[in-house]
């Protein structure tokens, strides 16, 4: 049976896509940064009829950890076919963009768009050996007079460029991901 890292997985759109993968014949790892979170997700999930064969611990703004992450994640499902980046932060969504703070900026991109890539390009290898794949869930980084945070905007158009980049680069070299 195929397994799948979803991180950000204890809640929201990261719990869905562990109930729709899980429900569809995949094992679900649920990444999560908190134990406790983690815990109830991993029991509500299996509640539902979810395959779920346990958590890992995924902090997008610490990459030291991040590489600890996915040392675990190798020796533990060295079978991993599918790594879902759904982990986030919304950054500060209720100033202007000249107003945002550059503690909320660096940090909603080194979640966003950094820790995304230190945890991609680690477990990339892992994903190559068993011609797996990677999808990041994102949203269009097109400007909006309804819907701007700029923080956020922009740490997503960081990860846009990086998927659309890595794919690329995966099919010119021959690279399963």
């Amino acid at each position: 049976m195929a397994k799948v890292l979803v991180t950000g997985a204890n809640k929201g759109i990261g719990y869905g896509i562990c109930k729709f993968l899980g429900k569809s014949g995949w094992q679900v790892i649920v990444g999560a940064r908190n134990n406790e979170r983690a815990e109830e997700a991993v029991k509500a999930l299996k509640a539902e009829g979810v395959d779920v064969i346990g958590w890992q611990y995924v902090n997008l703004s610490d990459n030291k950890s991040l590489e600890q992450t996915a040392k675990e994640v190798k020796e533990r499902y060295h079978d991993l076919a599918l790594l879902v980046n759904n982990a986030g932060i919304p950054g500060d969504m209720e100033v202007a963009s000249y107003d945002s703070a550059m503690q909320d900026v660096t940090d909603t991109i080194q979640v966003n768009y950094i820790g995304t890539f230190c945890l991609t390009k680690a477990l990339v290898p892992l994903l190559a050996a068993n011609k797996g794949r990677i999808v990041n869930i994102t949203v269009p980084s097109e400007v909006s007079p309804y819907w701007h945070p700029m923080a956020y905007v922009a740490s997503k158009a960081a990860q846009n460029a990086m998927t659309s980049i890595m794919a690329m680069e995966f099919e010119k070299n021959k690279l399963t991901c």
